[in-house]
């Protein structure tokens, strides 16, 4: 695979989806989506936060800085970060002359907060955007599952993880949109999640996750986990219509140092915990 790597700037452009809806999280993860953009050499670059949450209002942000256009708008939360990223990135279409060429990353808040992320992490993000990044690829954290999932007819074996994934715009443009799953697909009845379209191993999967693994498995808020499940579908459905398109997807971690580093890193903060 042929990539881009040096400290020349690039003649393409960066836009960054950002979709924001804890408050307590903007701040952190802004700056780092920030200190990885600059190390990415682009000739312009766009941040677009979508808040989700209604109730914070990050135009009061202090988006004054070099080299980085910031823009804001307000998302639906209709299918959580799927929805942002399709408001999102119909925002852009139409208010910039996006090149396919561009740089398309997507991130949720959650990123930096709800797993070990640290700076060897925007190192190899930044790293695998630079040698790796090309017409055919998406780059992002990658899960596997031991047997084939049958996920909206599409058969899934391994998957971005969606918190934070980069592509070019080329790419993206013909897997959307990112929302796939409707909450009408969703059924949970007696501790059970069943979904539309979905294989018996798939269901036993996320309702085992949801129930058992996630860390709000003991919410008693039904419509809660539902939108999760479907946020899980729309993952999932997303590497799936991928790999119909003959779109590789590729780990962050990729040399074989940064996988050792990364599971050493894992285990150390699980002992933290």
């Amino acid at each position: 695979m042929k990539g881009t790597f040096g400290k020349d700037k690039l003649e393409t452009n960066c836009f960054i989806v950002f979709v924001s809806f804890y408050p307590e999280y903007f701040d952190e993860s802004l700056n780092r989506l920030k200190r990885m953009l600059s190390n990415l050499n682009h000739s312009e670059n766009t941040i677009l936060v979508v808040s989700n949450n209604y109730v914070f209002n990050v135009k009061n942000i202090n988006s004054e800085v070099e080299s980085i256009t910031f823009r804001f708008i307000n998302g639906s939360n209709a299918s959580w970060e799927f929805s942002a990223w399709d408001e999102g990135l119909k925002f852009i279409m139409t208010n910039y002359k996006i090149d396919e060429r561009d740089t398309l990353i997507f991130a949720n808040d959650t990123f930096c907060h709800h797993r070990s992320f640290t700076r060897f992490d925007e190192y190899c993000f930044t790293h695998s955007v630079k040698r790796y990044l090309n017409d055919d690829v998406v780059i992002g954290h990658i899960d596997k599952s031991p047997f084939p999932l049958l996920v909206k007819g599409i058969k899934v074996e391994k998957w971005i993880s969606t918190f934070l994934f980069t592509a070019k715009y080329k790419t993206i443009k013909r897997t959307l949109p990112f929302s796939q799953c409707h909450i009408d697909d969703v059924e949970f009845k007696d501790g059970k999640i069943s979904i539309s379209r979905c294989d018996e191993k798939f269901n036993e999967y996320i309702t085992n996750w949801l129930c058992n693994s996630w860390y709000k498995s003991g919410s008693q808020n039904k419509e809660l986990i539902r939108n999760k499940a479907k946020a899980i579908v729309n993952e999932k459905c997303f590497s799936g219509r991928l790999k119909e398109n003959s779109v590789d997807i590729i780990s962050v971690y990729t040399e074989s140092w940064m996988i050792y580093f990364r599971r050493l890193q894992v285990k150390m903060s699980n002992i933290r915990k």
